[in-house]
């Protein structure tokens, strides 16, 4: 699955080309330079995530950049020279302003969708919570009373509390969204609102960003608004503008009139563009999320 567009040798800038030669698994097509031989090899980033307690109750944030007030796990990426519990460790202090006592391995698992490698902790923490710029607030809640998401680091984060003696509800964050586009017949975009948190302490104000791995995000196409189910979805990811929009409207071609269409897509301008293509088509933009790995999801109905 493309994440995002290589196109050029980091060595000597010449237009990379999928090659295919005998590597020690046998013949393997992969981008490679045909002018000094450099690979893209493409392996998957390790994306780092903490299950942060704070006396006895789990920190979960929000990204300041989601609409919807989904809550999740502190993650980040690792820095050169770094063990995972030392990466961990930076950034819990640099995103809440905690200091890290202990870092418990909790869960390894695969992202395919984000191209990433998930490593899980539990980490004991103390201070006061000061958010960085990227978390626009957070919520302490009671682990026995905590609700997890259906993907990415929120298998983690259920494994952690089925071990502490927890049955978790987990939700779907997508299917909400979807659900409540179903609810209300509109054709502006809708935000989703996953389970309220129990009552507890609530953050202060502040912004939130949490790298990758971290939404409820569904890929299921049985879920679509009053006219019936998702017809066909368009993965748009990794492309730039125009692609997104021009493989939408080849899509919306081949259906019928009141059947939706669902895109994923990367690039920053879609969100501007899916509007406005909306409005200037009278293809309806039933519904709009952006998920915590920074997937844009569009659903849209055909006119």
């Amino acid at each position: 699955m493309q994440h995002y567009e290589v196109r050029y040798c980091t060595h000597c800038a010449s237009a990379l080309a999928w090659i295919e030669l005998q590597e020690d698994g046998g013949a393997k097509q992969r981008l490679r330079c045909p002018a000094c031989g450099w690979t893209h090899w493409n392996n998957p980033t390790p994306v780092l995530a903490a299950i942060v307690e704070l006396d006895g109750k789990i920190l979960l944030a929000r990204n300041a950049l989601w609409k919807d007030r989904f809550f999740g796990l502190i993650t980040g990426f690792m820095e050169a020279g770094e063990t995972p519990e030392e990466g961990i460790a930076r950034e819990v202090l640099e995103e809440t302003g905690l200091e890290v006592l202990s870092a418990t391995l909790v869960d390894v698992s695969d992202f395919q969708r984000k191209n990433q490698v998930l490593i899980a902790y539990h980490v004991l923490a103390r201070g006061q919570v000061r958010l960085s710029p990227e978390l626009s607030e957070y919520q302490l809640v009671e682990p026995a009373q905590a609700q997890a998401w259906n993907t990415g680091t929120g298998k983690a984060f259920q494994k952690w509390l089925r071990a502490q003696g927890y049955e978790p509800v987990v939700f779907d964050r997508y299917a909400r969204l979807v659900a409540e586009a179903e609810a209300a017949g509109e054709h502006g975009a809708i935000t989703v609102q996953p389970p309220a948190p129990p009552p507890g302490p609530s953050g202060v104000q502040g912004t939130a960003a949490l790298p990758s791995g971290e939404g409820g995000m569904s890929d299921r196409r049985d879920m679509g608004d009053d006219v019936g189910a998702v017809a066909q979805e368009v993965d748009a990811k990794g492309l730039r503008c125009p692609q997104p929009i021009l493989r939408a409207k080849k899509a919306l071609a081949g259906l019928q009139s009141g059947q939706l269409l669902r895109v994923l897509a990367t690039d920053a301008g879609s969100l501007q563009d899916f509007a406005a293509f909306a409005k200037q088509t009278g293809n309806a933009l039933v519904a709009q999320h952006t998920d915590a790995e920074g997937t844009h999801h569009f659903v849209l109905r055909r006119r």
